[in-house]
């Protein structure tokens, strides 16, 4: 499957699960759920196992709890270690922007019935240690989402460019129709090959609801907001 999006690591996985703080019995149907995607959105060859993929994601989890726990950002900053982080989508010093980013675009696919969320950029970026968004950073942000597979767009619905960005306001932030699609279409064919008990544990989302931005503004006319 030819693929133009960002692979998550074992590495991104085990962050979000701390980030996110998933309830520990929910790690591996999540893990499950990934890896029935796993052509599309992780970083593994052919020669790896699902309990290989799963054996990875424990060890970096274990590593990152090591490190103990200050807030729902600290662990972005491991990301400026480019031996821990060998593929960085846009440039190093905006790591922390690019990791918080991965973990939105997780959740989106994690959650095929959220359509979209509200993201007030100004307060993320001054949250990650940014004092304003420049110029780079609009740009980077932009790169950063089309690789993710993520669209940005105004509170009413219009596209966002980058010099909306650069102010710092509220946007709305969701996974695009090509991307949904791509991982429904991976979805169905790792299902299809799946044995009896590997499809009794995947929990199949429902890709005919809106699950993308896309979808969720078909319907939405922008000259009934402000």
């Amino acid at each position: 499957m030819n693929n133009k999006y960002y692979l998550f690591h074992a590495l991104d996985v085990a962050t979000y699960f701390k980030w996110a703080h998933v309830a520990r019995h929910n790690e591996v149907s999540i893990l499950n759920e990934l890896w029935m995607q796993r052509q599309t959105c992780l970083a593994v060859d052919e020669q790896t196992s699902f309990d290989d993929f799963v054996q990875d994601v424990y060890m970096e989890l274990n590593w990152l709890w090591r490190q103990g726990f200050v807030d729902e950002f600290s662990d972005f900053n491991l990301a400026l270690d480019l031996f821990l982080y060998p593929q960085v989508m846009s440039q190093k010093r905006y790591a922390r922007v690019e990791q918080y980013f991965k973990m939105l675009a997780l959740l989106f696919i994690l959650t095929p019935h959220l359509p979209y969320t509200l993201l007030d950029l100004g307060r993320i970026i001054n949250d990650l240690g940014y004092r304003r968004c420049s110029k780079t950073l609009a740009r980077c942000i932009i790169e950063m989402t089309d690789k993710l597979g993520l669209r940005l767009v105004k509170a009413n619905g219009f596209p966002c460019g980058e010099s909306y960005i650069r102010q710092g306001g509220t946007v709305l932030i969701g996974m695009s129709v090509e991307r949904s699609q791509q991982l429904a279409e991976a979805f169905e064919e790792n299902l299809s090959m799946a044995s009896s008990a590997q499809k009794q544990k995947a929990k199949s989302p429902d890709f005919d609801q809106p699950n993308s931005i896309g979808r969720a503004l078909a319907h939405f006319d922008p000259a009934e907001s402000p």
